[in-house]
């Protein structure tokens, strides 16, 4: 049985009022009656791999006006992402929230019906493991592909389970990156193994 997403753990990988400042915002957004999917470093580690993040990263849908999002605030500024995405960022008690959301008409918009799918975890909707790895692998980090490599080896047993599971996504949503994504799960397959 795959492991079901949990913020069980990260405790020592995350400043300790992060997850509430989360909370709020998720709460926030759900009364202003916008979807949203937490994404970046509390998703993946909410997907086994517990690294270090200092910032909430937030997915809305294509629709969503931005300017518009009471959660931001008045001083809300650009975030430099890929041409897929458009996004705003704004502080909160020291805490750098990011908000973005698919480009309309743009290939990303696919996220769209996964923000609806998202997994609730500890009272966070979480996005699923399929678009976040897609997300991931559309930005073209090495911080990101490494995430994909240690959430896949974070399913341990399950590696080939979870490997197909994100691939079939991958299939259905952008084909053209299921190379990239063979070469990770190559990768966290040795790691994962190796002696």
């Amino acid at each position: 049985m795959r492991r079901k997403p949990s913020f069980a753990g990260l405790d020592t990988a995350l400043p300790p009022e992060l997850l509430d400042i989360a909370r709020a915002v998720s709460a926030e957004l759900r009364e202003q009656g916008v979807p949203h999917a937490i994404i970046g470093g509390l998703a993946v580690g909410a997907h086994g791999w517990a690294r270090m993040t200092r910032d909430i990263d937030v997915l809305v849908p294509s629709d969503v006006d931005l300017d518009e999002l009471l959660v931001l605030g008045e001083r809300a500024s650009p975030l430099a992402l890929p041409e897929t995405f458009v996004g705003r960022s704004a502080v909160r008690a020291g805490v750098e929230i990011d908000v973005m959301a698919p480009a309309e008409g743009g290939a990303m918009e696919v996220l769209d019906d996964a923000i609806a799918d998202a997994e609730t975890v500890d009272g966070l909707p979480v996005l699923a493991l399929g678009p976040l790895v897609l997300m991931k692998l559309v930005s073209g980090r090495a911080r990101d592909d490494a995430d994909i490599v240690e959430m896949l080896k974070a399913s341990k047993d399950d590696i080939d389970e979870t490997a197909d599971d994100v691939a079939s996504y991958l299939e259905q949503n952008s084909v053209g990156l299921l190379d990239d994504f063979d070469s990770l799960v190559a990768q966290a397959t040795w790691e994962l193994h190796r002696k």
